[in-house]
């Protein structure tokens, strides 16, 4: 029996925008993105009884790519929504 918290998947391809990845345990958090240099897409899923965590997670996510673009010098927002 899995018992994940976190598990990603990654579609690197010109023509996925998104796609859906579930999570692989009760408690887990199921992470779908694609990143490509142009855009990064990011869905994510988990089982209702998780929801707030993911919530929180989602926020976290957010304030942590908009950090990541102001120390690489890029410009714009990220939104974690």
């Amino acid at each position: 029996m899995r018992n994940d918290y976190l598990s990603t998947s990654s579609a690197p391809s010109e023509t996925v925008d998104f796609f859906g990845f579930g999570s692989t345990s009760p408690r887990c958090i199921g992470v779908a993105y694609v990143l490509l240099p142009d855009r990064f897409h990011l869905y994510l899923s988990t089982p209702r009884s998780e929801a707030h965590e993911m919530e929180v997670f989602a926020d976290e996510l957010g304030r942590a790519l908009t950090e990541l673009q102001e120390l690489l010098g890029q410009t714009g927002q990220v939104s974690s929504r």
